[in-house]
């Protein structure tokens, strides 16, 4: 059996909607529910996950709290709370290897939980049960991101440790309105949404094909229009822990009316 599970997942607050109202309406929902039990059945040590919410410009970072707690960064939906126990010796033990790898990290200790970590943490680990260790994503290049997922990967082996990696965050991400460059770091919003559907089909054909790295390749007009969320690093991160030829299984993907293509992949 492998020691990581790695998953694309969402981070809309309409998901904590759904769970609070005791129903799994959307097709996101029910393959959350999938990955839910897929967690609960692997018992693992820990879960890391990193949300497209914190994306530096700057080295990659780890949170070594021994408690995290969530805080609000939306609007336009009921704010949620969550807290969880962190694993600061795992944390500090995957610092220790990156930079060993010769990877830009560096920790924190109060931070927090941003809604890009505490949204899918609320669905899938409800009890607060597991330990978790936030990661920030980070603006470095696209190589930077996959060798530091590879740390990850590198460290579940050594530690023999089972672990759960989640890259929290979506995959084309053009909202109408114009927007201050908080959901997308790396300019504002008002991408095309046609260009984002188009985009969005070609992602997910790679990423099911094991060709995820053809990605940094695609045409650079198509990704610009489409506005990617983070760029995608938190993709290629993953595509790191899990090995970047792997293929994905799609579990579900939507299109939100403000031109959001929210994606389920596992890789397990």
């Amino acid at each position: 059996m492998d020691s990581l599970l790695g998953y694309l997942v969402p981070h809309a607050p309409l998901l904590l909607e759904e769970q609070e109202e005791r129903r799994v309406a959307t097709r996101s929902g029910q393959a959350l529910a999938r990955i839910r039990y897929q967690i609960e059945r692997f018992r693992p040590d820990a879960i890391l996950i990193a949300s497209t919410h914190w994306c530096p410009p700057g080295p990659f970072l780890v949170d070594l709290s021994t408690e995290h707690h969530s805080f609000a960064d939306y609007v336009g939906s009921k704010p949620y709370s969550y807290s969880c126990p962190g694993h600061p010796q795992l944390g500090r033990e995957l610092l220790a290897a990156g930079r060993r790898a010769g990877r830009e990290v560096d920790s924190t200790q109060d931070r927090g939980l941003d809604h890009g970590h505490f949204v899918p943490l609320c669905v899938l680990v409800p009890r607060t049960n597991i330990p978790v260790i936030p990661l920030s994503t980070s603006r470095r290049f696209f190589e930077e991101c996959l060798r530091w997922g590879e740390v990850i990967a590198e460290m579940a082996r050594a530690t023999q440790q089972r672990l759960v990696f989640l890259a929290s965050g979506d995959l084309s991400h053009c909202p109408p309105q114009a927007g201050d460059g908080f959901n997308n770091p790396f300019g504002p919003a008002g991408g095309d949404a046609d260009e984002g559907e188009a985009f969005d089909s070609l992602a997910l054909e790679y990423l099911c094909a094991g060709r995820g790295e053809n990605l940094w390749g695609l045409d650079p007009l198509l990704f610009a229009r489409a506005t990617p969320e983070a760029e995608l690093r938190h993709v290629f991160m993953l595509l790191g822990a899990v090995g970047a030829h792997r293929s994905a299984h799609l579990l579900s993907y939507e299109r939100l009316a403000d031109g959001i293509g929210m994606a389920i992949l596992s890789f397990t």
